[in-house]
């Protein structure tokens, strides 16, 4: 019987963790962080983001520090999500509900660029 973390499997984490550093080879690749001017990133307290050797052995080799927020805690330091993100997600959530109960058609690409800026207007 495989072991199990939070209901995943071993296999599970690996390609959690694996997905994570390809994100981290663009992080790499978009920012080009040196040893002189290194880029600072700051993922939630989860396992797979912070006690993942492969993924810390990748930051650190190319100087990117990691500072991991307390599990639990994002909400409360990441005052965006309050302050913007939660309404404006709440907003777009609405018109989304609006538009597939008055509309015979699903959204379309066409359709998100005027329902998201209708749920920033509201």
């Amino acid at each position: 019987m495989e072991s199990k973390f939070y209901d995943l499997t071993r296999q599970d984490v690996r390609r959690v963790a694996f997905q994570l550093c390809e994100r981290n080879g663009i992080i790499i690749d978009k920012t080009k962080p040196t040893k002189d001017d290194p880029v600072l990133l700051i993922p939630d307290g989860h396992n797979t983001h912070t006690k993942n050797i492969d993924v810390m052995n990748l930051a650190w080799d190319n100087f990117i520090p990691i500072m991991s927020l307390p599990p639990h805690t994002s909400h409360k330091l990441q005052p965006l999500d309050k302050s913007f993100m939660g309404p404006l997600k709440h907003h777009y959530s609405e018109q989304i509900w609006h538009f597939i109960r008055h509309s015979e058609k699903q959204v379309g690409p066409c359709d998100i660029a005027e329902l998201l800026g209708q749920a920033y207007l509201a």
